[in-house]
């Protein structure tokens, strides 16, 4: 009966010892599993931390295109200005071409043209005073009298061959006897030649003195003498 028993009772000291064994493993792998677990859930609240900065990564949204107009319209309020400003300027040209310079009258050769292409000198200080009688009007000195046959500046011969020809204005100052008191070039015809041939004869020529009223008295007047070719081949 003893001998039966010792079996059975083997058997149950040992499935006690198994039991015992079994919990002690579950509670070591329950805190073996456990403990891992706390690093975890420091790294939830980690991710968490780093996640806000995310929205500063949004840019603005850009400005509308629509505020360059207003430089558009100080552009073409700046430009019709100055369209304006050019209306005038066209209309100030025919003004100018309205009003032709007077032309002189070439003389086909080379003595002293008519009255009308010599156009008369400012007088001089003495003779630009004068009352308000109209006995006192002024009146330039004259080449052009019949009476004083002044002669026509000689034609230079090199002047001639080489072909120079052209126009010397000269401004002769004349005294009250009719004497030229001084002459000088006021327009060059552009040959040295040409101009000493011109001032060579004016210096000999006579003159009718300018007239303040029914006296003679000083005063001056310009002289154009023409150097032209096709008077000789006539």
């Amino acid at each position: 009966m003893n001998i039966k028993s010792s079996p059975v009772a083997t058997a149950g000291t040992l499935l006690l010892h198994g039991v015992l064994l079994l919990a002690l493993w579950q509670t070591a792998t329950s805190r073996i599993t456990a403990a891992p677990a706390m690093p975890q859930a420091t790294q939830v609240e980690l991710l968490s931390l780093d996640t806000p900065p995310a929205p500063a990564a949004t840019a603005p949204a850009p400005a509308p295109a629509t505020p360059q107009k207003p430089a558009t319209s100080r552009a073409q309020a700046a430009a019709t200005p100055s369209r304006q400003e050019n209306r005038p300027r066209s209309h100030a040209a025919p003004d100018t071409a309205a009003s032709p310079a007077p032309a002189e009258s070439s003389s086909p050769h080379t003595s002293a043209p008519a009255p009308s292409s010599a156009p008369a000198a400012p007088a001089a200080p003495g003779s630009q005073r004068g009352t308000t009688d109209g006995s006192s009007r002024e009146a330039p000195p004259s080449f052009t009298a019949d009476y004083l046959a002044n002669p026509a500046p000689a034609y230079p011969p090199l002047s001639q061959e080489l072909g120079e020809s052209g126009q010397v204005r000269l401004r002769v100052a004349v005294d009250a006897s009719g004497a030229p008191s001084q002459v000088e070039i006021a327009e060059s015809s552009g040959f040295t030649r040409l101009d000493r041939a011109a001032l060579s004869a004016v210096k000999r020529w006579r003159f009718v003195p300018a007239r303040r009223g029914s006296e003679a008295v000083a005063g001056r007047v310009i002289v154009p003498i023409h150097f032209n070719l096709k008077t000789l081949e006539g």
